[in-house]
């Protein structure tokens, strides 16, 4: 799989990616291209709340931003816990 991020134009579980498309347990690695929230902020969605099984790839640039955009990203969103 390449990429899990959030639509820019989309609030709350919208924004997430349509994984009822896939199967998440036949899918054996995610690349992460790059740090942007259109690209990487549905990750822990991802990995949490599906059957994903496999190993999540990134370069390590983006490794050692990543946890800064996801959580800067967490203080600003305006998604509601009930999602």
């Amino acid at each position: 799989m390449l990429d899990c991020g959030l639509h820019p134009a989309r609030d709350g579980i919208q924004a997430l990616p349509y994984f009822d498309m896939i199967n998440p347990e036949e899918i054996d690695l995610l690349l992460l291209t790059h740090f942007h929230v259109d690209h990487c902020v549905g990750i822990p969605y991802f990995l949490q709340y599906t059957g994903f099984k496999g190993k999540v790839y990134m370069t390590h640039p983006t490794m050692s931003i990543y946890n800064y955009i996801a959580q800067d990203f967490v203080k600003v969103a305006t998604i509601s816990t009930d999602e």
